[in-house]
């Protein structure tokens, strides 16, 4: 997945310097079983090392190996395959954001464009949090959420359901 985030393509044709941006950083993803393993880690000494400043988490719930039961049925009730949303977090933050800035500012801006004209619909509560979670690379998490919805969104990942992640209508 990252590999494909990560490669050069018609709209933006050199992504070397995101990738660099990401070796620079160090940014990591981390693995675990659950949310609970990940949030003790990260309160622990995990939290303390500078790999945890530039890390993402994904939780072996969150990924769906295909053929599985969990990936043929595409439930929200049985959980839903994050890879593809944790990835883009890791690569949108520590190395399209520093790296690119002016399509990182276009990205916040159709994420407020899409929250005013509804075509995003996430519940208030999860705006609220995200706009008070800001990253060491200076922009909120709203932004990060929206662009992973459209990303899913694109690419079909909720195309069993009416609705996509955070209520994304597309």
């Amino acid at each position: 997945v990252m590999q494909h985030y990560l490669t050069n393509g018609a709209a933006l044709k050199n992504k070397d310097k995101m990738s660099t941006k990401l070796g620079d950083n160090q940014a990591s993803l981390f693995m675990f079983a659950t949310q609970q393993d990940s949030e003790a880690a990260f309160d622990g000494s995990l939290g303390q090392s500078p790999l945890a400043h530039h890390g993402q988490d994904l939780y072996a719930s969150e990924v769906f190996v295909e053929g599985t039961q969990n990936y043929l049925k595409r439930s929200q009730a049985e959980g839903r395959d994050a890879t593809y949303e944790e990835i883009l977090h890791l690569v949108q933050g520590h190395g399209l954001a520093p790296a690119e800035k002016a399509l990182q500012d276009r990205i916040v801006s159709l994420a407020n464009q899409a929250l005013a004209d509804k075509s995003w619909n996430p519940s208030q509560e999860d705006v609220n949090q995200w706009t008070a979670e800001t990253g060491q690379n200076g922009y909120n998490s709203l932004n990060f959420e929206y662009l992973a919805a459209a990303v899913e969104g694109f690419y079909g990942l909720w195309g069993y359901s009416a609705r996509g992640l955070d209520g994304y209508l597309g």
